[in-house]
């Protein structure tokens, strides 16, 4: 995942969702049942995001590790979608 700003983002690597980078919106993590913690990425919970393409929002498996690397914003996630 590649952070943007303004919660946009380019994310890859489902086979299905994303095989390429496309530009999405992250919506946040949800926690505890229905609540969405907005624009946030943790460690055990899921991403939730919108794609264009789709109508309802894509939510993730849990997020295992999270890595940030040391130049700009670049986020890499080791969780598949």
């Amino acid at each position: 995942m590649l952070l943007l700003g303004d919660g946009s983002a380019l994310i890859s690597g489902h086979p299905r969702y994303c095989p390429e980078p496309i530009l999405v919106v992250i919506a946040g993590s949800p926690w505890e049942g229905s609540m969405l913690k907005r624009r946030f990425v943790g460690r055990g919970m899921h991403l939730e995001f919108y794609h264009a393409e789709y109508r309802t929002p894509i939510v993730t498996s849990s997020i295992q590790e999270i890595w940030q690397c040391p130049q700009g914003s670049r986020l890499e996630i080791g969780a598949p979608v």
